[in-house]
């Protein structure tokens, strides 16, 4: 063995040592109980369209429009394409290279001195070449270098895909929840129209209490002062419907004039529980889960593809054609020629560029597995909390609902007595804006549960609609 091989040699076993890294899996070290904390009765498992629990046309409309016409979402189906497209340019390499080439050069030269009769000032010669070649280079991918850029390309076009199916989901749920919104908007309208009459009617009945002396200027005061109030709060929920009225115009792609319409009175019913199954069955559920995922596994091929890059790059390539002054003989096999040439080519020294391309790919890789382990972490909160907040809404729910009861029979025997010539018109004025502020806060409450099922329903991994896939 000459010194050249023995370097040789030893630079390749050295390479074999810096490259033994550990492809990693997306792996969760911690105990993940069979069940959740929190498991309601009576659960089951909603429709992959889970908005159509809420009984809505309207509702129904707005999200196939969203998931339609929303420009968000085609912007993510076209970083789809782009993926996509990225994975077949990387794997491209994997297969040879085949090109055909055809030429045609007319020279014209002169030339002078020559001492030929009649040659006078020079000789002038033309002539023109035909040529046609066919080539074929390849690359033999005996590291897995290429192959690894290929499988990084096509899990990152899964990541893309499994981020636009999350897109859909985080918007349809933000377009369920503003119309909910917007439904609490219109009844808490209502309700403030009818409690700002009432205390226009108690201001005249105080004006006229003092006009007659029972009364001080500063019961006046008091009584403007919630009159005011009322009008302020009514101001706010215009302002937040018209709002909420363009925001569902620009979800759904169009113009934000703010003209729906509704086809409800009144707040949905909470559908039945729901099943959330079990925690480990989340991380195929979740859409953001499976990005992390996708990126964990490219993340491994790249360690793999820069591994490969340490090793010799062996390539062959072949070339054939004609060359030829008359057209007609482009295709006679006595004017072909041809070539075959096969290349190694080994990395000596690159001041450790290529060896840091590992260790930066090995870091990115531990890198993903984290951030696969946080978002499987949070998802799991995320689910355990929503389903805890819903028992505790649900009792809130009953507890004014309750409280809305109290309210009206506390009304109903201030009217008797009234009219019985007991009591005050005052009382009886703030009894029942007392009963109106049971059901705007009755309203609230049934608003805030459906929106933890909705946030619920996008927790546990909500639809995987198809629109957001080219």
């Amino acid at each position: 063995m000459n010194y050249l091989t023995a370097v040789s040699l030893s630079w390749l076993v050295l390479l074999c040592g810096c490259s033994s890294r550990e492809v990693l899996k997306p792996e969760v070290d911690i105990a993940v109980p069979e069940t959740y904390s929190t498991t309601p009765a009576h659960a089951l498992r909603p429709p992959t369209e889970w908005w159509t629990e809420f009984k809505s046309d309207v509702l129904n409309q707005i999200e196939q429009q969203v998931l339609d016409a929303n420009p968000d979402l085609q912007a993510a189906a076209a970083r789809i394409q782009a993926a996509r497209a990225q994975a077949r340019i990387a794997g491209a390499d994997l297969a040879p290279n085949l090109g055909f080439g055809f030429g045609v050069n007319h020279q014209r030269s002169l030339m002078y001195g020559i001492p030929l009769p009649g040659a006078g000032d020079g000789v002038e010669s033309k002539h023109t070449t035909w040529g046609a070649n066919l080539s074929v280079s390849w690359e033999i991918d005996l590291w897995d270098r290429i192959g690894a850029g290929a499988r990084a390309a096509t899990h990152e076009a899964l990541a893309r895909t499994a981020e636009a199916h999350d897109a859909a989901n985080s918007l349809s749920a933000q377009t369920a929840k503003i119309y909910i919104q917007l439904l609490e908007n219109t009844l808490q309208q209502k309700n403030t129209t009818t409690l700002l009459a009432l205390r226009e009617k108690d201001l005249r009945f105080t004006q006229q209490r003092y006009q007659r002396g029972i009364l001080s200027h500063d019961h006046i005061l008091a009584a403007e002062s919630d009159y005011s109030a009322v009008q302020q709060s009514q101001a706010f929920i215009n302002m937040g419907t018209e709002q909420l009225r363009r925001q569902l115009d620009i979800l759904c792609g169009s113009y934000p004039l703010g003209q729906l319409t509704l086809d409800h009175e009144t707040l949905p019913a909470l559908p039945p529980a729901v099943d959330a199954g079990q925690p480990a069955e989340l991380i195929d559920r979740r859409p953001d889960i499976r990005a992390a995922r996708e990126r964990l596994f490219s993340s491994g091929a790249q360690l793999q593809q820069h591994e490969g890059s340490l090793y010799p790059q062996i390539s062959i390539s072949a070339q054939a054609g004609t060359s030829t002054t008359d057209f007609d003989r482009l295709l006679d096999k006595n004017f072909a020629v041809w070539n075959l040439a096969a290349n190694i080519f080994q990395p000596i020294f690159n001041h450790g560029k290529l060896v840091a391309g590992v260790d930066m790919a090995d870091a990115q890789q531990h890198a993903a597995l984290y951030h696969f382990q946080s978002t499987c972490l949070k998802a799991w909160a995320e689910v355990e909390t929503l389903l805890a907040n819903e028992q505790h809404l649900w009792t809130a729910l009953q507890h004014s609902r309750q409280q809305q009861t109290l309210a009206q029979q506390r009304l109903t025997e201030l009217r008797m007595r009234y009219e019985r010539g007991q009591g005050s018109l005052h009382v009886l004025y703030n009894a029942e804006s007392v009963l109106l502020q049971a059901q705007s806060q009755e309203l609230s409450n049934h608003r805030q549960i459906l929106e933890t099922r909705i946030d619920l329903y996008l927790a546990l991994g909500g639809a995987f609609p198809t629109a957001v896939t080219p």
